[in-house]
């Protein structure tokens, strides 16, 4: 069922776009969300049921897309499709284990993903991150500062993650990936220049949640200038946050002005949070939206 979600949405990819495909994927996490936080945590692998259609979950559809999505960028495009097609001739009408699937992905790449599925499909829970990103001038350094803050337990681990981080200044890019693999990691990343902005996983390659506490400009530049919806929708949600004079007006321009819908109803929920007059007539202002 993991797979048969995920495919629905790689065709979302093919016939309307990244922006879609990442938005649905985006509310694939927000429902097993939903049900791990309020309801009940599991492995995507069990044996604990009281009858087999209590495994037919938000864990098993949405978690399990998404699974099925980090190991397709884990491996990259080419591996996951060989792979794919191998365990599919070999298994085809036939019965399979999730190791089964696990082997054919690490045939075709040559990556060792016992890690990876014990973490993601045998253990249950996601990384929930807090941060904080700042600015050395001294130095001349983006410091980075993750934690993992789920609580652990016999179902719960702590992940090794691996995140991208993306500084940017006008058209200049720092991009690198920092791996965050116990409770805590301090990154210091030497830019070059000194960023109008710093984005954590822009193209939200990895379940999780994640707050990160960053200047307000960098928000507002985020909301403005990066090029995934994602980013652009989760800096609308932090400027709200923020209580930074600037927020209304600017959640009001991508109210009217952003070219995803999605960024536009992030930015029309983030104005319903803050709840001004000014907030009020901003989202007046974008009540005739075609979408």
């Amino acid at each position: 069922e993991g797979f048969a979600t995920y495919f629905d949405l790689l065709w979302k990819e093919e016939s309307k776009g990244r922006d879609e495909f990442h938005w649905a994927l985006r509310a694939e996490a927000v429902g097993y969300f939903r049900e791990d936080s309020a309801r009940y945590r599991r492995s995507i692998v069990t044996q604990k049921r009281n009858a087999p259609i209590d495994i037919f979950d938000s864990h098993l559809y949405n978690k399990g897309a998404w699974v099925v999505h980090m190991l397709r960028l884990r491996v990259g495009e080419a591996s996951f499709r060989k792979a794919l097609n191998a365990y599919l001739v070999a298994h085809g009408e036939g019965h399979v284990e999730t190791s089964d699937w696990r082997r054919a992905l690490e045939d075709a790449s040559g990556i060792d993903l016992r890690t990876m599925f014990e973490q993601w499909v045998e253990s249950g829970g996601h990384p929930e991150i807090r941060g904080d990103a700042s600015w050395d001038p001294e130095k001349g350094e983006v410091v980075l500062k993750l934690s993992q803050t789920q609580k652990t337990d016999a179902t719960t681990p702590l992940f090794d993650v691996s995140l991208p981080i993306r500084s940017s200044q006008g058209e200049r890019r720092h991009e690198e990936t920092v791996r965050l693999t116990g409770k805590e990691g301090v990154y210091r990343l030497k830019t070059g220049f000194r960023p109008e902005r710093v984005v954590v996983d822009p193209g939200g390659g990895v379940l999780k949640t994640l707050g990160l506490d960053r200047p307000p400009e960098w928000i507002r530049s985020q909301l403005r200038h990066e090029d995934e919806a994602l980013a652009r929708a989760q800096a609308a949600s932090d400027l709200a946050d923020s209580g930074h004079p600037a927020a209304v007006p600017d959640l009001g321009r991508a109210l009217l002005e952003d070219e995803f819908w999605g960024v536009r109803q992030a930015a029309a929920q983030a104005l319903g949070k803050i709840r001004s007059t000014g907030a009020r007539d901003a989202l007046l202002a974008g009540i005739s939206d075609d979408h």
